[in-house]
């Protein structure tokens, strides 16, 4: 049974070669979101697999529509529980990423990407149930006292200072 993908991304350039790869490569794209307010909606209507999520994107970033799901989603009756996998370009900051991780992204690729190493991290994140949050934090070795967990009235957040 072939895989349901939503791809979040701004750039047409990059929805088309995620389309494109996840199309020839066994999986179905069900949906495509241009940001991250569209992501949210479009998580929770289509249900899918797995999404992509760029970070840098006009109205809502990927970071603050991971957060919003996630949260959604603690508190939702029916749970999507897709693979959240967080595309970066290399002028991202690495906090990012980690920050990514700990809203609950299930790993990232940066762009520019070559399609085996995107097919690799999708399947051992969507058929072997990998997590890039306790590896890479403990490889790029942050300190767990720099990272800290505040709680507001709705939403869960981390800091690293």
């Amino acid at each position: 049974m072939s895989k349901n993908v939503l791809i979040v991304e701004d750039a047409k350039m990059i929805q088309k070669v995620l389309s494109g790869i996840f199309s020839t490569n066994g999986y179905k794209v069900v949906g495509i979101a241009n940001n991250g307010l569209e992501a949210i909606d479009k998580y929770f209507d289509l249900k899918p697999d797995l999404v992509t999520m760029d970070i840098r994107m006009p109205k809502m970033d990927g970071l603050q529509a991971l957060k919003e799901i996630k949260f959604k989603e603690d508190t939702a009756k029916q749970k999507v529980n897709a693979k959240i996998m967080m595309v970066t370009s290399v002028e991202d900051d690495v906090r990012a990423v980690k920050v990514a991780g700990l809203y609950g992204a299930s790993d990232y690729i940066k762009k520019p990407f070559k399609t085996d190493d995107l097919l690799e991290r999708v399947d051992r994140v969507v058929n072997h149930g990998y997590n890039f949050v306790k590896e890479s934090l403990d490889a790029m070795k942050l300190p767990s006292e720099r990272i800290t967990k505040r709680e507001d009235d709705s939403v869960s957040s981390y800091v690293i200072e």
